[in-house]
């Protein structure tokens, strides 16, 4: 038969005749219940790998307090000191500048000779050593850069390694690699290139995912995950470090992707944005659990080697859950898909017969004989005037999202208080936000909750900055910059619900036809917010952070 093609000015009667076929079934079945949730949360454990993806940089990339070792670190008879002393004996205070060797106090120290410390005779006083090495010992002492051999403030988790060089401090890749002192870049870089190689991760299952099956590709691309990471844990250097992020990122989000398919089609059509927010609900359980794993293994390898393991243990669900149905009747498996809409039928007490299901597909060949369409590509989006400036506005909502999301995802570091309980409140805020979007997205529109929530999400991140402000001025800032970390999540709340619903209304803006081509477009919009996230975190002046957020 003459392939029909389908033009742009006749996508309103082809949107018209969507209730045919599969959508015509779900009359019969429940658009939502126990047993659909079940599946869809099996098939969810893809959700979960990737919150874990999406948040590693912050726990395996994180960068603590740090200064050159000196003297005193590696002498036996000054153990006694603590970090934070040292620190302060040693490095840039505000009576002496030592900014000629390097960009931040961090990265240069004073060198007191043997003679002028012993000559102190402080015993274990550290106010006396502290006043025999004040302002005027400093500025007569010699100053140098670190030359790579710093001291790391491992504070933060007091547990040493359990499976690498165990019983020894542990070290993320920062430590690890020395990316501190002008070295910062390639931190960013790992981190906004494994974001950015989403993208390619979005082109693979666009092929796959539709070729091979959406059940299929959860669990292929779970098990390459679980084989980057496995190799990630063992990478000697940054380079394969940064390859082995980009790799993993990239083949993550096909299973990702796949499993955002196979919940959307596996929920009848009036409750596919809740399928949405409940693969967004999952995500957020990986993100949170992160922060656990992390806190019983702090050094990056053992980290990464546990998810790994995770991710092998994809293979448990398999029995759990089938194919999805939209899947084998768009490959000619009618059998399979039948079976799996009588089971489904079945076990939600809703009767599916054969009869039921010939009409069905009946529907479907006819609907694919009359409405056969042409492949579009990302310049249809803009060669009508509405349809360019929806486009636009969609492209331009990912980016920010993305930006923003990730932002205030990976400056979790900076707020006061711990990483780990911060990780937990970010991540709870943000399912928060998705369940707000959940329960109003249907009752006051698409447009409205979008846009709302990302005014609301801007205006929190301004305040964030007006009150690190007033807190740099405060003689007293601890008060203010707790306020301002719960500023911050609040805007984490507005924009993972933003998040959430600009996948929603990009599902639904687009014509049939341009769809998936449309979604695609946001989706590499999205990559792109969240490439620049890293380097803007990096600007040294923090108003300038939440500045750019709003």
């Amino acid at each position: 038969m003459k392939e029909k093609k389908v033009k742009l000015e006749k996508l309103p009667i082809i949107l018209s005749q969507e209730k045919f076929g599969l959508d015509y079934l779900w009359e019969r079945l429940p658009h939502i219940s126990v047993y659909q949730l079940r599946i869809t949360g099996m098939a969810s454990y893809a959700s979960v790998l990737g919150g874990f993806l999406a948040i590693y940089p912050v726990f395996a990339q994180y960068t603590p307090p740090y200064r050159c070792k000196t003297y005193f670190d590696n002498n036996e008879e000054f153990t006694w000191l603590t970090w934070k002393q040292i620190e302060s004996l040693t490095t840039e205070t505000p009576d002496y500048d030592a900014s000629e060797f390097s960009s931040g106090a961090s990265c240069s120290h004073c060198v007191f000779d043997a003679a002028s410390i012993e000559s102190c005779d402080a015993g274990e006083d550290f106010s006396v050593l502290q006043n025999c090495l004040g302002k005027s010992a400093q500025e007569i002492a010699n100053w140098t850069a670190c030359e790579d051999n710093f001291a790391f403030d491992r504070s933060l988790n007091s547990k040493t390694n359990l499976l690498f060089n165990a019983g020894q401090p542990w070290e993320t890749a920062v430590t690890q690699f020395k990316l501190v002192c002008g070295d910062e870049w390639f931190d960013s870089l790992s981190t906004a290139l494994g974001l950015l190689s989403l993208m390619i991760g979005a082109y693979i299952a666009g092929i796959y995912v539709d070729r091979f099956g959406r059940k299929q590709a959860i669990m292929v691309w779970n098990f390459l995950t679980g084989i980057c990471l496995l190799f990630h844990a063992f990478m000697p250097n940054q380079y394969g470090f940064l390859a082995m992020r980009v790799l993993g990122n990239g083949i993550g989000h096909v299973s990702f992707l796949a499993e955002k398919a196979y919940s959307m089609e596996l929920l009848g059509p009036r409750r596919r944005a809740i399928s949405t927010v409940l693969c967004n609900c999952y995500y957020t359980i990986g993100y949170i659990s992160a922060g656990l794993v992390s806190y019983f293994l702090p050094d990056w390898r053992g980290f990464t080697l546990a998810y790994a393991g995770i991710a092998f243990a994809t293979f448990l669900t398999y029995p759990f859950y089938p194919e999805s149905p939209l899947f084998l009747y768009s490959r000619g498996r009618k059998e399979e898909a039948r079976k799996i809409f009588k089971e489904l039928g079945k076990k939600t007490n809703r009767e599916v017969d054969d009869h039921l299901l010939e009409k069905v597909e009946a529907d479907i060949l006819k609907k694919d004989d009359e409405t056969n369409v042409e492949q579009y590509t990302i310049l249809d989006l803009f060669r009508h005037k509405d349809l360019a400036l929806a486009s636009a506005n969609i492209g331009f909502a990912y980016m920010v999202n993305s930006l923003v999301f990730y932002g205030l995802t990976f400056n979790l570091v900076s707020y006061a208080g711990s990483i780990y309980i911060n990780n937990t409140i970010n991540g709870l805020v943000g399912l928060v936000g998705y369940v707000l979007v959940a329960f109003t997205i249907d009752k006051f529109g698409r447009r409205l909750i979008n846009g709302g929530f990302m005014i609301c999400g801007g205006l929190a991140c301004l305040l964030c900055m007006a009150i690190e402000e007033a807190a740099r001025k405060s003689d007293d800032p601890a008060p203010l910059l707790e306020a301002q970390k719960w500023m911050a999540f609040t805007g984490k709340m507005f924009i993972s619900g933003s998040f959430g619903a600009i996948y929603v209304f990009a599902g639904e803006i687009f014509p049939t036809p341009l769809r998936s081509t449309g979604i695609g477009f946001g989706s590499m919009c999205a990559r792109f917010g969240g490439f620049f996230a890293p380097f803007i975190i990096q600007i040294k002046a923090g108003f300038a952070k939440y500045l750019v957020s709003s």
